[in-house]
């Protein structure tokens, strides 16, 4: 099927300059809004009428805060990391914004105001392993199991494991918070005291691992 060609057509505020990265096999283009700021709209959305600005047209809350929160983010093409360069950041490197009454991740509110949806109780995880980015092409929606077992493949989640007294690895550490069983029986089952299975499940260790969800969200 043929692309459709949308360069320098106008959509409401918006021109079209150039094609943008996919996002989950959707068509993107980035485009020039009248107020000056650049930003990644999905073709669909320029077609449709339902995005015709880079949320500067609304009033202060809705779309036009999301205006704002663009504007802390470094905007460079599709391919590279866009740092959210606002000054909250967590202890574990994301971004952070005050929005809508709470603190936010900022790469989570990324993810949902280029996607014009809500992630629910569901995690945004980042393919560059880079928490300050906001790309939304760099991001992926998923459960807390996928967030940390992607960690774990990448190599993100070796500290306690590096301790080289240490029993337990990422893995093992995610299957006693899931589990149903008595401490005593996990205790058993990893070769571990039951005081260190408490203190797994209260978080006194291993707690940097809940850092990789994404704090602030």
């Amino acid at each position: 099927m043929r692309r459709l060609d949308l360069t320098n057509q106008v959509f409401g505020n918006l021109t079209a300059l150039r094609m943008g990265a996919r996002s989950n096999h959707r068509i993107t283009w980035i485009c020039r809004c009248l107020c000056g700021l650049e930003t990644v709209v999905l073709a669909e959305n320029l077609r449709s009428g339902h995005t015709t600005s880079c949320g500067c047209r609304k009033g202060r809350r809705g779309e036009w805060t999301a205006a704002r929160f663009w504007a802390l983010v470094r905007q460079g093409e599709p391919a590279e990391c866009w740092p959210y360069v606002g000054r909250s950041k967590t202890p574990s490197g994301y971004g952070s914004i005050f929005w809508d009454g709470r603190r936010r991740g900022a790469h989570r509110l990324a993810w949902e105001l280029f996607n014009s949806d809500s992630a629910g109780e569901l995690e945004i995880c980042h393919r560059c392993d880079n928490p300050i980015c906001c790309n939304p092409h760099h991001l992926f929606i998923g459960t807390h199991y996928q967030n940390m077992m992607d960690a774990a493949v990448k190599g993100r989640m070796n500290r306690g494991a590096n301790n080289g007294q240490a029993k337990l690895t990422a893995d093992k550490v995610i299957q006693i918070r899931n589990s149903p069983e008595s401490g005593t029986a996990l205790a058993d089952r990893f070769e571990v005291s039951a005081r260190t299975i408490r203190d797994v499940r209260i978080r006194r260790s291993w707690q940097w691992l809940d850092e990789h969800n994404g704090e602030g969200n």
